[in-house]
């Protein structure tokens, strides 16, 4: 079995609807009830979640919308491009890994709103 696959195997990760492969780690028991959240946003949400997300080098996170704000942590592997368009359709590009004299940062933010790949 190789690397790839072991850590897949070990931190049971799935296919990921974006590209790549994740687990939730983490919701929140509490939820934010619907009737005062943005019309936008279907049910109840949670007040937080985490999730594992890997993605090979053959692999890529398809452009997707999302409503809330996310944070991403880099823990080890290759450094990724992530690309982003503000709700105002600013283009930003980020490599998050850590090579830091380059660059590149071990955690990124982006906001809700944002298209991003």
């Amino acid at each position: 079995m190789n690397a790839l696959n072991e850590i897949i195997e070990e931190l049971d990760l799935a296919p990921h609807p974006e590209g790549g492969f994740f687990r939730e780690t983490y919701r929140s028991a509490g939820e934010i009830n619907s009737d005062s959240l943005e019309p936008e946003y279907s049910g109840n949400r949670a007040y937080s979640t985490c999730i594992y997300f890997l993605l090979t080098s053959a692999e890529f996170s398809a452009f997707h919308r999302i409503l809330q704000d996310e944070i991403w942590h880099f823990y080890d592997g290759s450094a990724i491009r992530l690309h982003m368009i503000s709700e105002s359709g600013e283009y930003t590009q980020h490599i998050i890994g850590r090579n830091f004299s380059s660059g590149e940062k071990p955690q990124l933010v982006v906001p809700g709103g944002s298209w991003f790949a």
